[in-house]
């Protein structure tokens, strides 16, 4: 045993190698349970190569003998080589390029990794990567002498190190400053092994300096574990990206737990009607300003379906359907935090079209576009319930087109279809605000006036009845003028509200009407009494 420790001097620099190994295994361990998607499993490799290889060069570094420097570089190497090509991997993943590299391809980047962990067990056969290892006299420390493959092998390693770091910028570029600091700490992560390594590669001096590539590789996996834990950088980029097919029709938008767009895919930025790289980093709460019903996105952590409207630029508007999925961090068992939101964007102007046309259909009369009466009747159930709750005053009034068809045996029912639409045209351009008007049937109809009484109610029609009598006319000689007959009521007509409903009311209306009718057309009637009278 005594003579195993005298083979081995341990100086400073072996614990810090050390403490680097037992460093990186406990974050090995941490991040193992925290890890998400393809990029967590590089970064696990990547710190477990950092562990290996800094036991490996502590030993090394210790060693005191030229043979057992060679084993423990020989037992380093595989690590060595490694680390390069899984950080370019975590890189590449993280940058979200997608089906880069190929999954074929990953094999062919170890090829040159594998051929310099050969030279390093063939040193003393080949010496391809060392030509010869001095030690220092007096100290452990060793002098490696660079073999034609070295070249190589560091070309290899800076150019992995360089593209992963392009991409990392790349990605940097993309996102607004919301995203800086995670940026910030993954470029710093991905150059400090290149700027050590480099320095201890071509730093020109003649006396043996220990390797502090592994210290530095672990310096950038630390960077990396604080852009995990303080910044969430694997939290949520890998598993939406697992979510995201680019080609896909609906628009698929990630929020992270602060409302900031961390990734969408093209048919998202075309429904935004801006590009991908604006839309990074900007909050859900700026981008969705002018749509209605984005409030709900955050609204608890269930999944549902929510449905939203964006006005368009053009004119008119465009519905959405939006699943809303949470995306939970669920590895816990005591806790389970949230990570973000999945949003999935359906167009469905189309369909809400057709429904409306349909609900139209069903509540509008076509030739008009007035009320029907089917729906009339149920806004004057409405009207009579709230006239017995609270008190509501109402008036009602049913019209009849004078002589109407007179104008349809005349000119035909083409011009009577015409003379319909006028005075529909005019009844809604002279509507008081809350009124409801409606096509009764052929040429009578309905309306009604909330919160007007009676006296009211009949200036409004007096209105309305001298506008129709001089501006419409049935035929373009001027010969045959439109007027119409009415029977206005309203909620002080039945004293005890309890009696009122709306059959009677419609049945007093029409009563009414036929006073007027039968008193000489083209007048109101609002009592017993004829009313206002108009004579063509």
């Amino acid at each position: 045993m005594n003579g195993l420790f005298s083979s081995y001097t341990y100086h400073p620099f072996c614990l810090i190698l050390l403490f680097s190994g037992v460093l990186a295994s406990g974050l090995l361990g941490s991040i193992r349970r925290r890890r998400v998607g393809e990029g967590g499993n590089d970064l696990l490799l990547l710190l477990w190569c950092v562990a290996h290889w800094s036991f490996a060069s502590a030993l090394e570094c210790a060693a005191a003998t030229v043979s057992l420097k060679l084993f423990w570089a020989q037992v380093a190497y595989p690590a060595a080589v490694s680390c390069p090509v899984f950080f370019f991997l975590f890189a590449a993943r993280y940058a979200s390029i997608s089906g880069f590299p190929p999954r074929n391809w990953i094999p062919l980047l170890f090829v040159l990794p594998a051929m310099t962990f050969f030279f390093a067990l063939t040193h003393t056969r080949f010496h391809g990567l060392w030509l010869a290892i001095t030690l220092q006299e007096g100290t452990s420390l060793a002098l490696y002498e660079q073999g034609p493959w070295f070249i190589v092998h560091v070309t290899y390693s800076y150019a992995l190190l360089v593209v992963g770091a392009i991409l990392l910028v790349r990605r940097a570029v993309r996102v607004s400053p919301h995203f800086l600091s995670q940026t910030s700490v993954l470029i710093a992560g991905s150059l400090t092994p290149l700027a050590v390594n480099a320095a201890y590669v071509f730093g020109k001096s003649d006396v043996p300096r220990p390797d502090g590539t592994p210290v530095a590789y672990l310096f950038s996996g630390l960077m990396l574990a604080a852009g995990i834990y303080r910044f969430g950088i694997l939290d949520l980029v890998p598993i939406a990206r697992s979510f995201l097919v680019e080609t896909m029709s609906d628009g698929v938008l990630v929020l992270d737990p602060r409302g900031v767009i961390v990734d969408l895919n093209p048919a998202m930025a075309s429904i935004l009607g801006r590009k991908r790289e604006d839309v990074f980093g900007a909050t859900a709460d700026e981008t969705f300003r002018d749509w209605r019903g984005s409030f709900r996105f955050f609204e608890g952590e269930e999944d549902r379906l929510t449905e939203v409207e964006r006005i368009l630029p053009e004119g008119g508007k465009a519905t959405f359907d939006v699943q809303v999925s949470t995306l939970m961090d669920r590895r816990s068992s005591r806790r389970k935090n949230l990570m973000g939101k999945l949003l999935v964007f359906r167009d469905v102007s189309p369909r809400r079209m057709v429904e409306e046309q349909l609900r139209e259909a069903a509540f509008l009369d076509p030739l008009t576009g007035l009320v029907n009466m089917r729906a009339a009747y149920r806004i004057l159930e409405e009207m009579v319930r709230r006239r017995r709750s609270d008190g509501m005053v109402f008036s009602l009034a049913l019209l009849d087109l004078d002589h109407f068809k007179r104008i349809n045996d005349t000119l035909g029912h083409q011009v009577g279809d015409e003379v319909l639409e006028r005075f529909a045209k005019a009844v809604l351009s002279r509507a008081a605000p809350g009124q409801v008007s409606a096509r009764y049937g052929g040429d009578e109809f309905l309306l009604a006036f909330s919160d007007t009484c009676k006296k009211e109610a009949e200036t409004l029609l007096a209105g309305l009845l001298e506008e129709v009598r001089l501006s419409i006319w049935a035929d373009s000689e001027r010969k045959i003028a439109l007027g119409f007959s009415a029977g206005l009521v309203d909620t002080e007509d039945f004293p005890a509200s309890s009696t009122m409903m709306v059959k009677n009311l419609l049945e007093l209306a029409d009563e009414r009407l036929y006073q007027a009718k039968a008193s000489g057309r083209n007048r109101l009637c609002t009592h017993a009494a004829i009313g206002l009278r108009s004579e063509l």
